[in-house]
């Protein structure tokens, strides 16, 4: 799913070809205790802390879109459990786009995630649990550049 973090074994730098190894950049992550959430194992129990955090990769899809993806850091969980890769696209299969800003939207129990892509950013709501049901919501925000997103504390 990722590249490693550090440069491949034998890449030569040169004027055409930068050696750099892949790094994922979380911008804004969010915090949240919640009950019952579930991971890979089914047999295992990933606790209550968690911090969820959307990534811009730097990888290209076949299209030549930037990917992002989303994961959960499990703070309660042992070395086997400490990541859970939630989600790499939505609930129709795009790709998701480099993930810029996040926040907890409690009236809905999702989590929000925006991408400031220009014309192919916008906001994605996504399910806590693994795995995680993701939606763009496109239709309702539009296309654009978000960089991040806050939900208003006094609304509803």
């Amino acid at each position: 799913m990722t590249a490693p973090m550090l440069p491949f074994s034998g890449d030569v730098q040169s004027t055409a070809h930068n050696v750099e190894a892949s790094k994922t950049e979380p911008d804004k992550n969010t915090y949240l205790i919640l009950q019952g959430l579930h991971g890979a194992d089914p047999n295992y129990n990933y606790g209550t802390h968690f911090l969820f955090q959307g990534h811009e990769t730097g990888q290209r899809d076949a299209a030549g879109n930037v990917q992002g993806y989303i994961t959960r850091i499990n703070l309660d969980a042992d070395g086997p459990h400490p990541v859970t890769l939630l989600a790499t696209a939505d609930s129709v299969g795009n790709h998701l786009p480099t993930i810029d800003g996040s926040t907890w939207y409690p009236w809905a129990q999702r989590l929000l995630f925006t991408s400031e892509n220009g014309d192919k950013g916008g906001v994605w709501q996504a399910t806590p649990d693994y795995p995680s049901m993701v939606d763009d919501l496109s239709g309702i925000f539009g296309r654009g550049g978000y960089e991040g997103i806050q939900a208003d504390p006094q609304c509803c």
